[in-house]
């Protein structure tokens, strides 16, 4: 039995796994009084504290979590120390003014002390495991003067224009300054990669279908296959998907490469049919659709791709998926992916802290479902579960934690 067929059984045989985002940067602005009140005063605000991490990850391990996918991005920028990627704060911009005095506070939290290894060390010590949440096109606030990606390596449009914060992996520079991210992730004692979807640029800019993807290695790959340049004549739109695709698939083969050799799973997100994009309401769309149980965009994206999962899982570059499915028959549809593939299916799930009764009791239908063992794990995606000084969202804790108790298989009944 090979490594990952080890990892599958370890899956499938014990009690589905329970993971619960922590958006680190809105888990410290929440943590320290930052956010929370509109009289709150930053100078009042208490700074962050080693301790507060323990918190976070003691509180997970007593309700039921069994690894915590931790999100260190902020657009464009992270919140520990990385060869590649600048700190969240000052000197670099917020996306706009009004962030200026959180940005301010926020980068001298994260320069306190490395966030990520006390994380690692404090998920540990309550016997959890640590999934880096790696956000691949999340990069909205990265056009900064000084961005490490040149604008050549964002995705453009035909006559060159860039799609800031959606980077091209088809161009190795790109592909090379990730890898030597994940790398010094990788060996900081992560326990997984997660490659997740979410980001900033989903619903960003104007209505412009299939506006990007014209980059000269994605149109030269566009012509080896199709024999035609979709720069200068029409295109099939699913075809320029599926070359997009077709690029990240080999990207995927690369990072799997570095997790394989360490030991660490990589676990990619996917939708059951594949279809991905960003951008324009068509993005917005999407992510309400495969969230929120809304309809398919009557507009494409202004950037598209074909998620090829099925390929990934043939060709073991994937030890599981993760799948953002609308939640009216997100069950039916993990079952079928997992009578397709051999690899861990773990159900995404965004939970909003407004969210309707209508919309938390089908979240909760779905969440029993993984504890009856029918799906193999349940993600929960957090915004800030923290809120000490946010009354109004005084529920949303508890709902949290009831929707991992329900994924335990211990917990069966229905939030009155």
């Amino acid at each position: 039995m090979n490594r990952q067929q080890k990892l599958i059984v370890k899956s499938r045989s014990h009690r589905p796994e329970r993971w619960l985002t922590i958006r680190v940067y809105g888990n410290i602005l929440y943590t320290t009084g930052a956010w929370g009140s509109e009289s709150v005063r930053l100078s009042d605000a208490n700074p962050l504290k080693e301790s507060h991490v323990d918190s976070w990850m003691k509180d997970c391990a007593e309700h039921g979590v069994t690894a915590v996918l931790w999100q260190s991005n902020c657009g464009g920028t992270v919140t520990h120390p990385s060869p590649v990627f600048p700190l969240a704060g000052l000197p670099l911009p917020p996306h706009n003014d009004a962030w200026l005095p959180v940005w301010g506070f926020l980068g001298g939290q994260v320069r306190a002390f490395d966030t990520l290894t006390v994380g690692i060390a404090a998920a540990h010590k309550y016997g959890l495991r640590l999934v880096y949440s790696l956000c691949l096109w999340d990069f909205v606030d990265s056009p900064f003067e000084d961005s490490i990606f040149h604008p050549n390596l964002w995705m453009l449009s035909r006559n060159g224009e860039p799609f800031f914060g959606v980077p091209c992996y088809a161009e190795p520079e790109t592909q090379e300054l990730m890898l030597k991210h994940v790398r010094d992730v990788l060996d900081r004692g992560v326990d997984d990669l997660a490659i997740t979807f979410f980001t900033h640029v989903q619903h960003q800019g104007t209505d412009r279908p299939n506006h990007y993807g014209f980059n000269p290695s994605l149109a030269e790959a566009y012509k080896k296959k199709h024999n035609i340049d979709p720069r200068q004549r029409s295109f099939d739109e699913s075809n320029l998907a599926s070359v997009i695709g077709d690029t990240y698939t080999g990207f995927l083969r690369r990072l799997h490469k570095e997790t394989s050799q360490r030991g660490q799973r990589l676990i990619a997100c996917t939708t059951p049919d594949g279809q991905w994009g960003w951008g324009g309401s068509g993005g917005q769309q999407l992510w309400d659709c495969y969230n929120d149980s809304g309809s398919m965009p009557v507009i494409a994206p202004n950037c598209s791709i074909e998620l090829q999962w099925r390929q990934w899982v043939q060709e073991k570059i994937v030890d599981g998926l993760l799948v953002s499915v609308p939640p009216a028959d997100s069950v039916i549809q993990c079952q079928k992916m997992r009578s397709e593939t051999d690899v861990p299916i773990l159900l995404w799930r965004k939970v909003d802290p407004a969210v309707t009764s209508d919309q938390f009791s089908l979240f909760e239908d779905e969440a029993i479902f993984v504890g009856e063992k029918k799906v193999d794990g349940y993600v929960v995606h957090a915004m800030f579960i923290w809120m000490k000084n946010a009354p109004r969202f005084g529920d949303y804790p508890p709902k949290l934690w009831h929707l991992i108790r329900c994924a335990t298989g211990e917990n069966s009944v229905h939030m009155v």
